[in-house]
């Protein structure tokens, strides 16, 4: 499973790289990634939205208008659920939404959404992306040209080993170009990408923490 390294900047000759059937070759269980996927959105949630039942709305308890005599319906106080401003009757509550997901089931989720991704040719290895001057304008002009990327419709993922200054500094302006460091990589974001660029250095991680 051989691949060429894309070169983007700099006097290297262009290569090719192996891609380990164990990582990039993996038969997809669909059922697996639809669970991590789940999973991951579900942690994303914050669980903090509150509505105020009738007993926390502040405000007078009088009662609203007298029990008889007046030809409208017997009320309490004016904060009932039935009024304009008044409590909720079984709205949302602040609840915790997190999952787990066991770690064997993350990594195989992982490497499942990897070979997913190989499969319909989104995968990609690049070099020399931290040798160019951190611009937009700079980074933005390699991203099109060397790597064929359309900058206004693909979602592009770009793994690497570590936090590169001058590829965070080039690519942060670009709303559709997104870094991350391959040990926090996930089966969500694999997926979420239309086309995913590893460097060299953060395939060489990934080949070592598959392991």
């Amino acid at each position: 499973m051989k691949v060429d390294v894309i070169i983007a900047k700099g006097a290297k000759k262009e290569a090719k790289v192996d891609l380990p059937k164990e990582i990039f070759g993996q038969e997809v269980n669909e059922n697996l990634l639809r669970q991590a996927v789940r999973v991951y959105t579900f942690n994303q949630r914050q669980g903090n939205v509150k509505v105020k039942t009738r007993s926390e709305v502040a405000g007078s308890g009088r009662k609203i208008w007298r029990q008889k005599g007046t030809g409208r319906a017997r009320h309490g106080h004016r904060y009932s659920n039935i009024f304009v401003g008044g409590g909720v009757t079984h709205g949302p509550m602040p609840r915790d939404w997190s999952r787990q997901l066991p770690k064997k089931m993350k990594r195989k989720a992982l490497l499942c959404a990897l070979s997913a991704q190989f499969a319909a040719k989104s995968v990609f290895v690049v070099d020399g992306l931290s040798n160019i001057e951190p611009k937009t304008k700079e980074y933005a002009a390699v991203l099109s040209k060397k790597l064929g990327v359309n900058l206004d419709k693909e979602k592009v993922l770009i793994v690497n080993n570590k936090i590169e200054e001058n590829l965070r500094l080039g690519v942060r302006n670009l709303p559709n170009i997104k870094t991350a460091v391959v040990a926090k990589l996930n089966a969500y974001q694999v997926l979420y990408y239309s086309k995913i660029f590893f460097t060299k250095e953060a395939l060489a991680e990934l080949i070592k923490l598959a392991k």
